[in-house]
């Protein structure tokens, strides 16, 4: 919340769209379509990635897995290193169905409080040195290649919103380049209703924001945001509602650009209207970030 708070202050644009995103939705989606457009984007597509960020999640995120499969939907896995240790057997044998691994970083910065029954972050970016976050960083690109013998190409950092203002997209972009990356999927849905939904920052590097609520496009539509949030004022109920609206909006013939969602295997896997709720999405399901950035780079 600070952390946001901190940025509309420094970032008086922020602010303007945040304004026109509570008037005229409508406005921010047309708006959005264009830039699409212009990022190559030919038709609209579905990435569904896992942040697995608790040792929760290595016990059903095969059975998530599969029913996601089933469906036609391929989901692609964010990993903390210390966790990709931990379940190696696990994500293992989800990588060789074919899904795509980003790196996470290596430092566990997620755990689950079961007595209160929350998810409290433990590592946050924004509060380590610039060296710290490069080492975390390396640490997860080995650890990938260590254990699933792959040489990652996209990256998520931890938290959505507290590492996300010009300057650290920026420095984590300096970082990931010389590395062989292709893109970083750690930003908030106001970065892609003001740039798209896969601009190129100054170091070449493709910058993929998630996707917000087709009635509030700044609300990341997240498990954790709809079932788990201290405080929170929306349901799960409200999550399906915005799912089907994102369906039927990006359905229409026409339409562009990239439903970029996500959520925590472990907190959907007892949720049956979530998977209910993608089924119509399927159809423009993507089997990796890969995928989209070959078709529409070339």
């Amino acid at each position: 919340m600070f952390a946001r708070i901190r940025r509309a202050m420094t970032d008086p644009a922020l602010v303007w769209y945040r304004l026109r995103a509570g008037i005229r939705p409508d406005g921010l989606h047309h708006r959005y379509q264009r830039l699409a457009r212009a990022q190559g984007f030919g038709r609209a597509y579905l990435l569904l990635s896992f942040d697995c960020d608790t040792d929760l999640d290595i016990g059903v995120v095969e059975q998530v897995h599969e029913r996601l499969h089933d469906i036609g939907i391929t989901p692609v896995y964010a990993v903390p290193g210390e966790l990709l240790e931990r379940g190696a057997a696990v994500y293992r044998a989800i990588a060789a169905t074919g899904a795509e691994f980003l790196n996470h970083g290596y430092r566990e910065h997620t755990v689950f409080d079961r007595v209160s029954h929350a998810y409290v972050g433990t590592v946050f970016y924004d509060r380590l040195t610039p060296d710290a976050v490069v080492e975390d960083i390396r640490r997860g690109h080995d650890a990938i290649r260590g254990i699933l013998g792959r040489t990652p190409t996209g990256f998520r950092a931890p938290h959505f919103g507290t590492y996300g203002r010009g300057s650290q997209l920026e420095h984590l972009h300096c970082v990931l380049a010389p590395l062989g990356y292709r893109f970083s999927t750690s930003s908030e849905p106001s970065l892609g209703l003001r740039l798209g939904p896969a601009p190129t920052l100054r170091s070449g590097l493709r910058e993929l924001p998630v996707t917000g609520c087709y009635d509030q496009p700044f609300r990341v539509l997240d498990s954790w945001g709809f079932r788990f949030a201290p405080g929170r004022r929306v349901n799960q109920t409200d999550y399906t509602r915005q799912l089907g609206r994102l369906a039927r909006h990006f359905s229409e013939a026409g339409r562009v650009g990239l439903v970029n969602l996500y959520a925590d295997p472990s907190q959907v896997h007892d949720w049956p209207e979530f998977f209910e709720g993608l089924r119509p999405l399927a159809a423009l399901a993507a089997p990796s970030f890969q995928y989209v950035l070959g078709e529409i780079d070339s």
